[in-house]
């Protein structure tokens, strides 16, 4: 689930492609598609950031050398976050458009959904680029630890907290679709994906303090309700699409406290 590092413009690919997909069946207005399916600057965008980490993976150890790709990377992000922002301030006003625009009871319903989907599409950028942030710090973080052995290089907590900010956003993302369109079957098809990211990386994490410190108890706490959907093999059986709201609300509380000692922890 997690998003790979320089496939960014992959994944707005692939979050362009379930939007077509779904908002296809609610007949967005032809202002929105219009403006939707025009070069919008995106897609370039995502594809100069996916470039620009190429560099980064091919610097050498010349200390300039790496100071000129991380240079240009962290200028790649700021362009992209520019140009989404943008975006994203279009979306809003078509979405409010067409919101305002429904008169019906149906109409308004579509319309509801319609901004939850541009949510969801929205959402896309933001993981993008926390993704990429995560990408240039354990890089950093890992040029700044190469004189010492193999194992402290690879794993350190700045790096693996760099490799969690995406996967929670991601989570956060999935449980969005499961709200719009409740489906056992898609639960439990992607209930590992959205939980272990999350739950290996805070594993990992935890193996840095001692049993009996605050953070290690803050870690297993926050981690073990996702432990049965991620390692133990837990669905929903004989479940129906109330089932999946009522799961899907506890997981949202979940992935919200992770996502609260985040940002507390920084």
């Amino acid at each position: 689930m997690a998003v790979g590092y320089g496939k960014w413009a992959q994944e707005w690919k692939k979050s362009k492609k379930y939007f077509e997909t779904e908002s296809g069946k609610k007949k967005p207005t032809e202002k929105f598609l219009g403006f939707f399916r025009k070069s919008s600057g995106v897609s370039s965008a995502f594809e100069a950031l996916d470039k620009s980490y190429g560099k980064l993976g091919k610097a050498t150890f010349k200390a300039p050398e790496r100071a000129a790709a991380i240079k240009n990377f962290e200028a790649q992000i700021k362009a992209t976050k520019k140009v989404t922002d943008d975006y994203i301030d279009k979306l809003i006003k078509t979405a409010a458009a067409d919101k305002k625009a429904a008169k019906t009871t149906d109409a308004k319903k579509k319309a509801n959904d319609l901004q939850a989907l541009y949510a969801i599409l929205s959402s896309t950028f933001d993981i993008c680029l926390v993704s990429a942030e995560g990408a240039l710090a354990g890089l950093i973080d890992l040029w700044e630890n190469e004189d010492k052995s193999i194992l402290q290089r690879s794993m350190t907590v700045k790096q693996l907290r760099a490799k969690l900010h995406a996967p929670i956003k991601l989570a956060a993302q999935w449980i969005a679709k499961q709200e719009r369109k409740p489906d056992v079957a898609e639960f439990n098809k992607g209930i590992l994906k959205a939980t272990r990211d999350i739950t290996v990386n805070l594993e990992n994490l935890k193996r840095f303090y001692p049993t009996n410190s605050a953070e290690y108890k803050a870690i297993s706490k926050i981690s073990k309700p996702l432990d049965d959907w991620a390692h133990a093999d837990k669905r929903l059986k004989g479940a129906t699409g109330h089932d999946v709201l009522v799961e899907t609300l506890r997981l949202k509380r979940q992935i919200a406290a992770i996502a609260k000692w985040f940002n507390d922890t920084k």
